[in-house]
Order: structure tokens, then C-alpha cells, then sequence
């Protein structure tokens, strides 16, 4: 992982705090997003971050997303739909 960019969907609501925090040795990304303010927040569907690899070489690989976790602003978890990658490339 190179970087880690900030979605619409929160933003759509109002201002926001974006921390992301790569850590490539261990294998993880965690990302810390909130609305900034009294705000009742946002719904729907968007895009929370994007996340931006490095490929070293031509291949194909899933890309899987596990213990994904949201909550809301009393730190309730909130229900997501988690959907999976694939990554292919010619060289």
C-alpha cells in the first residue's frame, strides 16, 4: 500500500477528520474517518477511502478485506456490506 485517500461519502455530510495509517510489514491498513461537529451523520451508499497499491510485477491476485469494522458516533457498529477485490495485470 502506497496511499490511502479520502472518499465523498462522509465529506458529503460536512467537514472530517482522515488519518490513515499503513502498516505494509504486518499486512494491514486502518483508517480513521469521522464527521467533525454536532452532525447526525450521513446514509447511503459511497466510497469511505481508496486505497492505492505498489505492483512490483505482472499477476493476478483477490484482494480480500477482513475484520472491517464501522461505527457510528456513540461507537456503535454500524452494518456494512464488505465486497471483495481481484487485481489482474498483463505484462
Amino acid at each position: 500500500v502506497v496511499n490511502v485517500t479520502e472518499g465523498t461519502f462522509l465529506r458529503s455530510g460536512g467537514d472530517t477528520f482522515f488519518i490513515p495509517k499503513i502498516n505494509n510489514t504486518a499486512g494491514y491498513v486502518l483508517v480513521d474517518c469521522t464527521l467533525l461537529g454536532n452532525i447526525s451523520g450521513v446514509s447511503g451508499k459511497g466510497v469511505l477511502a481508496t486505497i492505492e497499491f505498489h505492483v512490483k510485477d505482472s499477476g493476478a491476485c483477490d484482494l480480500i478485506l477482513y475484520e472491517t469494522m464501522l461505527m457510528n458516533s456513540v461507537e456503535q457498529s454500524v452494518v456494512h456490506t464488505v465486497v471483495n477485490g481481484y487485481f489482474n495485470s498483463v505484462s
